[in-house]
């Protein structure tokens, strides 16, 4: 009797899938059939946005802060090469 109960749990579903499934239809259903949930889907749609605008606004501040490093290391890379054969010598 024990195998018994113990192979009707392994194939079927999970008690938590279908509490999960049951809990997200539910959630889906107040936020497209309720007033105030398209209020809370629209503010988080907003702000979704403002983070999306936001993340967009780092990665170009990054971008940049990369290019000038690169420029900078070039520039004092450069300066530390002589000008007669191109032999390193030490700047102070």
């Amino acid at each position: 009797m024990y195998e018994t109960q113990n192979e009707s749990r392994r194939t079927g579903p999970s008690t938590w899938a279908i509490i999960a499934g049951a809990a997200t239809g539910a959630a889906a259903i107040y936020l497209l059939r309720t007033a105030e949930g398209r209020k809370l889907l629209d503010n988080a749609i907003r702000l979704l946005e403002d983070f999306t605008t936001e993340a967009a606004r780092f990665q170009e501040a990054c971008s940049r802060a990369r290019s000038a490093a690169s420029d900078s290391w070039q520039a004092v890379s450069g300066s530390t090469m002589s000008s007669t054969g191109g032999v390193r010598e030490t700047v102070f």
